[in-house]
């Protein structure tokens, strides 16, 4: 009995960890949507990088001001390259707990430079914004305990062979 509620906790925390870098995946896609949503029809969807959306209403604005398509184009490879760690940590964090560890901080700056620029702006259309950052920082966190733990447990074992 025990024995097989170990194992029905482990596939649970098994498929958290998976969620979350489902989740970190979904970051990267929309974020990449969003870039184009920003500069092409001024609209934009929650769960993306806040550096992403940044960049977008900024070349979409300067675009519309000037008319010039190379900063169209500017615009949209450094919103490209604005995701481009999140999905390197994505793509490894499936074997090494440590790339996840690494998008998490790296949402966790997003996530306060987001928080920054609604209170500078004095904005609350963002809070819901807030919430899902939120929300995708806490199941990253609970990933990366699994992870760690994982990580030590196969050590423990390496070490008692």
């Amino acid at each position: 009995m025990g024995l097989w509620r170990s194992n029905v906790v482990m596939k649970n925390e098994e498929m958290k960890y998976t969620r979350a870098r489902h989740s970190l995946l979904l970051v990267v896609i929309l974020s990449i949507v969003n870039l184009f949503a920003l500069v092409f029809a001024d609209m934009y969807f929650l769960f993306s990088s806040y550096i992403t959306l940044t960049i977008g209403a900024t070349g979409g604005f300067m675009y519309l001001e000037s008319g010039d398509a190379i900063l169209l184009v500017v615009t949209i490879i450094l919103g490209i390259i604005s995701v481009i760690p999140y999905l390197v940590c994505w793509i490894f964090s499936k074997k090494k707990v440590g790339w996840l560890i690494a998008s998490l901080v790296l949402f966790a700056l997003d996530t306060v430079l987001l928080l920054v620029g609604t209170i500078a702006m004095f904005d609350a259309s963002y809070i819901l914004d807030l919430v899902i950052h939120i929300l995708v920082i806490v199941e990253l966190v609970v990933a990366v305990r699994y992870g760690l733990k994982k990580r030590k447990e196969q050590s423990e074992e390496d070490t008692l062979e």
